[in-house]
């Protein structure tokens, strides 16, 4: 038998805005491959494309059914009681609007769904509210055959670490993006194994960040992004250089804001350092790890680009907009090697991928075990659209193993 972490989502558009309005016997249709046991639940609701997660007194009562048909609770109840939202963080941090933090509710008792089944759901409006979206979501597991589906596991003997993480850059104008592969291309040929338990993600809200793009002809492409989001960030210079000499190592120099990758060469002059190990040399550097997160988007096996001069990071704005809110209105979809996905539909980036560092509510179990030279892959679509300057940063989190 083999368990597969899974998410199903159920989407309800365009419920109107008169209190006492009801929604009765909205299905969720269960895939037919495997049953499935449900062992948490999450309600998301968007009002005028913003998103408010499960927050009190959104004005929205549910109910569903549990496997026998009959329903969970005998009548409806409001989502701020099945879901609790956070209640801590509504406040936000430094006159920003504050991230949307939401879990999933654990379940008391699993719930074994056969496959082929329904999850009947009942919705009823306490307010005058209109929600363009609301999305009720299930995690929990599928159950399979031994063999059936893509569930690498660890070997009989290994030595195992924390590894936090492997990231993922992703832009709002861009949207939607489908299969990028995790961990990226650039890491393909790592050292271990890499297991996936849990995650977490920053935007930049209104394009708040400052950031800075480095590319040339037959070479990676880098993207820089400020640490701290406003003008500030403006501030901070990106050199990379070879110096034309030959036989050079790579050394990082930061002197106040300005960064200097002085890249390694083989004879000729030629770069030898290539994107990768510049992503992974500046991301492990203290002082430059401060001011900026380095990404290889593509091409991560050729040199680092040649840019022969400081160039200054751009589109910091004062405030920073609403950081973590619209990574919430951002949906992400993950399929295994073989392009089998662990979800039926686009669930929220924060339900999987807690905003920035501060929680972790999208565990994993089982967790998803990726073998050394493979990756599982990654699709995102916006449920609004974001801000075209806005960009995201999905981190994949877990443990590196040795055999």
């Amino acid at each position: 038998m083999v368990e597969r972490q899974h998410w199903y989502s159920l989407t309800v558009n365009n419920v109107g805005a008169n209190p006492g309005y009801t929604q009765f016997n909205t299905q969720l249709r269960l895939d037919t491959d495997a049953p499935f046991r449900a062992t948490g639940f999450a309600v998301y609701a968007f009002n005028n494309g913003t998103a408010l997660g499960p927050l009190g007194n959104i004005g929205l009562s549910v109910r569903y059914t549990n496997p026998d048909g009959g329903f969970v609770q005998r009548n409806l109840t409001s989502a701020e009681a099945l879901n609790v939202y956070d209640a801590q963080a509504v406040a936000g941090a430094n006159a920003q609007s504050p991230p949307v933090f939401a879990y999933f509710s654990p379940l008391g008792q699993n719930l074994l769904y056969p496959a082929g089944s329904q999850i009947v759901v009942d919705l009823q409006l306490n307010a005058a509210v209109v929600f363009n979206k609301i999305l009720i979501i299930f995690t929990g597991t599928k159950i399979f055959g031994d063999g059936a589906v893509w569930a690498p596991t660890y070997p009989a003997t290994n030595t195992q670490r924390p590894f936090v993480g492997y990231s993922i850059q992703v832009a709002g104008s861009q949207m939607p993006i489908q299969n990028v592969p995790m961990p990226p291309v650039s890491a393909v040929n790592r050292d271990a194994d890499f297991v996936w338990g849990f995650g977490s993600h920053t935007d930049s809200g209104a394009g708040g960040f400052a950031s800075r793009t480095v590319a040339e002809e037959a070479a990676s492409l880098m993207v820089f992004t400020a640490k701290a989001a406003g003008a500030g960030g403006n501030s901070i210079s990106i050199e990379l250089d070879n110096f034309g000499s030959s036989n050079l190592p790579l050394v990082i120099t930061v002197i106040g804001n300005a960064i200097t990758a002085q890249l390694a060469t083989a004879s000729f002059g030629l770069t030898s350092t290539t994107g990768a190990q510049l992503a992974t040399a500046l991301n492990a550097n203290p002082a430059a790890s401060a001011l900026v997160s380095t990404v290889c988007s593509s091409d991560c096996g050729l040199p680092a680009p040649n840019n022969n001069a400081p160039q200054f990071l751009t589109g910091g704005g004062a405030g920073g907009g609403a950081v973590g809110s619209s990574g919430a209105a951002i949906g992400i979809r993950i399929k295994d090697a073989f392009g089998k996905a662990y979800m039926n539909d686009f669930i929220p980036l924060p339900l999987i991928f807690g905003f920035d560092n501060s929680q972790t509510p999208g565990l994993v179990y089982p967790e998803v075990y990726i073998p050394r030279a493979q990756a599982i892959y990654a699709d995102f679509a916006a449920f609004f659209p974001p801000a075209a300057s806005t960009t995201f940063t999905v981190t994949f989190k877990g443990r590196k193993v040795y055999s």
